[in-house]
């Protein structure tokens, strides 16, 4: 009985500026908060994010960089390795516009807003303060 071959692809990705700044300032998701996410996947998981390479798409890693919080390795397994570059294509596009990524970026976005409609507010009553 013949094994199997299995092709590995792998890519350090690091997080933008501005989603780091996002994490310090709303809460987006952290390098170590997608490599949960994807700790919990299951073939329906692959498929989800997959949606080109699934059926070759045998498994797929994403390992925080040690000391770095910005940075992940992923690495992705499968069964053809011309789909590999595919793979990894479509996993980034998948964390860019990840439903959870972007409800995060959402909801931090109308709390900044609160709080900037809050300080237009101040200013203005402190002019009218000043005024009087």
């Amino acid at each position: 009985m013949l094994c199997q071959r299995f092709y590995r692809g792998e890519a350090v990705l690091k997080l933008s500026q501005e989603i780091i700044s996002d994490v310090r300032v709303k809460g987006a998701l952290t390098a170590s908060e997608i490599e949960d996410i994807f700790a919990k996947l299951d073939s329906e998981g692959l498929y989800t994010i997959f949606h080109k390479t699934h059926p070759s798409v045998v498994d797929v890693r994403v390992k925080v960089l040690k000391g770095l919080q910005d940075q992940f390795k992923v690495t992705v397994e499968s069964k053809r390795i011309d789909e590999l570059p595919i793979s990894l294509e479509e996993l980034i596009e998948y964390i860019r516009n990840s439903p959870v990524m972007k409800t995060s970026v959402d909801s931090n976005r109308e709390i900044l807003q609160r709080r900037l409609e809050e300080l237009s507010r101040t200013i203005e009553s402190s002019k009218q303060i000043s005024v009087n």
